[in-house]
């Protein structure tokens, strides 16, 4: 399709070719009657000879055409011309992050912690945006992140995997997908879901911190086999510098099974900034903010309790059940501190890359039970505070 240059393409001066890949060729074209440059990726021909993919083609594109996230990058148009389907995005000057994974390892300067964190979240939100609203990647990949001239992560090719269908094989024979970067269920020709996304996350994040993808092989069904069958060799083998951690989420990613994964991205990036913490500067700060969650909640826990207390006696002598509810809410409120505390404690031993064991599931299931008894004193106090307001009120009537 080299002979598209210089022609035009619907609306769409082409003026010469970015890349070729799998699915489709990239162009940069000119649109007059807007004044601006666009990215215009034509899909291969051949695609359009498969089942129900016309169907496709008119289906998709405006879900895909509505996601609006300052990390995915925006679609324009879809547009067919003769045998030609098209897309239009929005051109993003930068490199791509497989580009400069390559560059920062020939000059041996790979990315700091900061720089990893900033990729890894903005990655995470936008493949969690996605999936809130049904689409799933299929290929992530470093060749699909691109850098702006800012800096800024964006995430190409977004939806085309539902547009050429998910049964569709690449050259190499293989589903579809990249093999380095394939979840063991894609590898084993299922559809995959958002879980599948999170392990190509996963892998993306092994590259980023050790310099390569946890799996090499000579060819793809090799390369597909050892994500199926072979667990990936520890990063810190690699990297001996990367918190233990950073290692432990990473693995947890990896994991051949989708159920014991992350089951969001949101949860993902969460666990990810808690054990990067953006370097040593990071890590205090998210630890004084621990410290200083504690502290609020620890006295904002009595201050229930001391009202618990006084709205008790104010109803002891109305409604003395009532009253001893109070004094046992009042004391849950204690429960309710020591629980945040050990919520901390666990939040603080993963922000160290220290004692991990249980102590992330310790922290999760003490965030809900010490929120629900806060909020059933402060429900108790303000019931009955307005209880011995009305009750106040009918005596001064009776005078």
């Amino acid at each position: 399709m080299s002979e598209l240059v210089g022609n035009t393409l619907g609306k769409y001066h082409i003026m010469t070719r970015l890349g070729r890949g799998g699915m489709a060729d990239v162009y940069q074209a000119y649109q007059p009657r807007l004044d601006r440059s666009v990215a215009l990726k034509v899909l291969h021909s051949h695609l359009a000879e498969e089942e129900d993919f016309i169907s496709r083609f008119e289906r998709e594109p405006a879900a895909i055409a509505r996601m609006r996230h300052p990390n995915i990058v925006q679609v324009f148009d879809f547009d067919v011309e003769g045998e030609l389907y098209y897309m239009v995005m929005e051109l993003i000057a930068g490199p791509t992050l497989k580009a400069e994974l390559k560059e920062r390892g020939f000059n041996n300067q790979p990315f700091t912690l900061a720089e990893t964190a900033h990729i890894f979240t903005a990655l995470a939100s936008a493949i969690d945006y996605a999936h809130v609203r049904g689409m799933v990647h299929h290929d992530l990949k470093p060749g699909n992140v691109m850098f702006t001239s800012e800096g800024e992560v964006v995430l190409t090719d977004f939806g085309l995997a539902r547009i050429v269908g998910s049964d569709h094989h690449t050259a190499t024979g293989s589903v579809y997908g990249t093999p380095a970067y394939m979840a063991p269920e894609q590898a084993q020709g299922e559809r995959g879901d958002g879980r599948s996304d999170i392990y190509a996350l996963g892998v993306i994040l092994y590259e980023i911190v050790t310099g390569r993808t946890p799996f090499e092989a000579d060819t793809p069904f090799k390369l597909i086999m050892q994500h199926v069958n072979e667990p990936p060799p520890p990063p810190t083998t690699l990297n001996p510098d990367l918190p233990q951690a950073v290692e432990q989420v990473i693995l947890k990613t990896l994991s051949k099974n989708p159920d014991d994964r992350y089951p969001r991205a949101g949860e993902l990036a969460h666990a990810q900034r808690m054990v990067d913490s953006w370097g040593p500067t990071g890590r205090i700060y998210a630890g004084l903010n621990l410290g200083l969650d504690y502290l609020f909640l620890a006295v904002y826990a009595c201050a229930i309790a001391l009202g618990c207390v006084l709205v008790s006696r104010g109803l002891y002598g109305r409604n003395s059940a009532l009253a001893n509810v109070g004094i046992i809410i009042a004391r849950a409120q204690f429960l309710a501190a020591i629980l945040d505390g050990v919520e901390n404690y666990g939040l603080i031993q993963v922000l160290l890359g220290t004692q991990i064991g249980a102590w992330p599931l310790v922290a999760k299931w003490c965030a809900w039970p010490k929120f629900l008894i806060v909020a059933v004193g402060l429900i108790y106090v303000i019931i009955g505070m307005l209880w011995i307001a009305l009750r106040k009120q009918k005596q001064a009537k009776r005078l």
